[in-house]
This record gives C-alpha cells, structure tokens and sequence, in this order.
C-alpha cells in the first residue's frame, strides 16, 4: 500500500482506522461489498469526494 499511496498528492491522502475494537475486522472485500461499509465506509467516500470535486 505504501507505495501506491506514494502516487497521489500528499495533501489528498488520509489514513481511516474504521471498525469497533472489540467488532468485526474488515477484509479487503469489506470496504465495499460488507454488510457495513454502507453505514461506515461510504460516508468517508462520499465526504472525500465531495470535498474534492471540481466540479
């Protein structure tokens, strides 16, 4: 990961420790197809994105 992180600009990286402590632990399919990546993943997509839109 951290050298495909080394391909975007520094100032649009940001590192998220998403899940419980004690809760379920997500696999790299979780992020977008789990059971809740709707309720804790996506918001941090969409925030991004519509921060970043240039639109």
């Amino acid at each position: 990961m951290a050298d495909t992180v080394k391909l975007f600009p520094e100032n649009l990286v940001t590192y998220k420790l998403l899940g419980e402590p004690d809760g379920p632990h997500y696999a790299h399919y979780d992020l977008v197809g789990g059971r809740l990546a709707v309720e804790q993943v996506y918001p941090c997509i969409t925030e991004f994105l519509s921060h970043h839109d240039s639109a």
